[in-house]
């Protein structure tokens, strides 16, 4: 896995690190990492299990398409213009796929599945997604 560019989600005291894979979806990664930083909206998307999601202001075209998901996964789903992160085993399947696998979390899993009870209790938060 070719890595492009290590990024950063936090919100508050909770953080993430993000590596963008140039070799899965390079157009999609690249046209990402130049947004960067850019503030997000922070929602939990219980509907496909432990997965955080926020909207980015690019409309990219399909790339590279994934039917499955993995935890740890990143993707962008073209059809809803978000990014999808997915921070455990416990995932349901997409019923709209597909998407384009643009990375994976490296470290902090543990910190957005705090960050996704605290939007499970109090609402979507904002986060800061960055370059390292």
């Amino acid at each position: 896995m070719a890595i492009m560019m290590k990024t950063r989600i936090r919100s508050g005291k909770h953080i993430a690190v993000i590596e963008l894979c140039e070799d899965r979806a390079p157009r999609t990664a690249q046209k990402i990492a130049r947004l960067l930083p850019i503030e997000v909206l922070l929602c939990h998307a219980k509907f496909a299990g432990d997965e955080l999601m926020f909207m980015i202001p690019a409309v990219i075209e399909p790339e590279f398409f994934k039917s499955s998901i993995e935890s740890g996964d990143v993707l962008y789903y073209p059809i809803q213009q978000t990014i999808c992160l997915f921070f455990s085993d416990h995932i349901v399947p997409f019923a709209q796929g597909p998407f384009n696998v643009i990375g994976n979390i490296t470290e902090g899993t543990f910190d957005l599945k705090q960050l996704a009870d605290r939007i499970t209790a109090e609402g979507s938060q904002w986060a800061q997604f960055t370059k390292c």
